[in-house]
C-alpha cells in the first residue's frame, strides 16, 4: 500500500474513531439532542469532530496543516443552523478554537511524557476540555455586550456547568483517542508520520 495512501487512512480512521465515540457518549446522555445545533447537548456532536480533525490532524503532521481542515469544519457549522445570526460565527469560532487549542495541549502534554498510561491520558483530556469548556465562556462573556450584564452567580454557574459538560465530552474525547490508536497500529500499522510527532511506542503503557 502506498506510504501516503496510508498516511490519509490514519487520519481519517482517527479522525472518524474520535468523533464516534464522542458522540456515541453524548447520544448515551442527551439522546437526538446532540443532533440539533441550537441545543447545548450539540457540544458532543461540535466539539467531537472538532477534537477528531485535531487529533489526526495534528498527531501526524504540523500544527499550520492542521489548521486547514478546521476551518473547513467551521465553514460548515455555519450551514448547520437554519436561524443564521452574527453571534453564530463567534459562537462556533470560540469553540472549535477552544476544544484544538486543548487537544495540541493534550498532543503536547503526551509527547513530552508529562503524562503517562492510557488512565492519565484520558484524565488529561478530560482536564483539558473542560478547562477550555470554561474559558470559552469567560471569552464569550467578555466580547458580547448582553453577557456583560451576566455577572455573579449567572456566570458562574454557566461556566460551572459548561466546564461539567465538558469533563464528560474530554473523558469520551480521550477514550477516542485510545481507541484510535489502538485500531489505527491493529489495521493500518505501516505508514509515515510527521517529524516530531508521537508515535505508538511513544504511547507508554502498551
Amino acid at each position: 500500500m502506498d506510504m501516503t495512501e496510508v498516511f490519509w487512512k490514519r487520519g481519517l480512521l482517527r479522525a472518524a474513531v474520535v468523533t464516534i465515540v464522542a458522540m456515541a457518549v453524548g447520544f448515551a446522555f442527551f439522546r437526538s439532542l446532540i443532533f440539533i445545533p441550537t441545543m447545548k447537548a450539540s457540544q458532543f456532536m461540535i466539539s467531537g469532530v472538532t477534537a477528531g480533525i485535531a487529533y489526526a490532524a495534528w498527531r501526524g503532521t504540523s500544527l499550520r496543516q492542521g489548521i486547514v481542515p478546521l476551518f473547513l469544519w467551521y465553514l460548515v457549522l455555519m450551514f448547520l443552523v437554519e436561524d443564521f445570526n452574527s453571534w453564530l460565527p463567534v459562537l462556533d469560532g470560540a469553540y472549535i478554537v477552544g476544544i484544538a487549542g486543548a487537544v495540541w495541549l493534550y498532543l503536547y502534554a503526551v509527547r513530552a511524557s508529562m503524562v503517562r498510561g492510557w488512565m492519565q491520558r484520558v484524565a488529561a483530556a478530560a482536564v483539558l476540555i473542560a478547562l477550555a469548556n470554561g474559558l470559552i465562556v469567560v471569552v464569550l462573556a467578555a466580547v458580547s455586550v448582553p453577557s456583560l450584564l451576566l455577572k455573579g452567580q449567572f456566570l458562574h454557574d454557566t461556566v460551572f456547568w459548561n466546564m461539567q459538560i465538558g469533563t464528560l465530552i474530554g473523558l469520551a474525547v480521550g477514550w477516542g483517542f485510545e481507541c484510535a490508536e489502538y485500531l489505527t497500529a491493529r489495521f493500518l500499522p505501516e505508514g509515515v508520520e510527521a517529524a516530531g510527532s508521537a508515535t505508538p511506542d511513544d504511547r507508554d503503557g502498551e
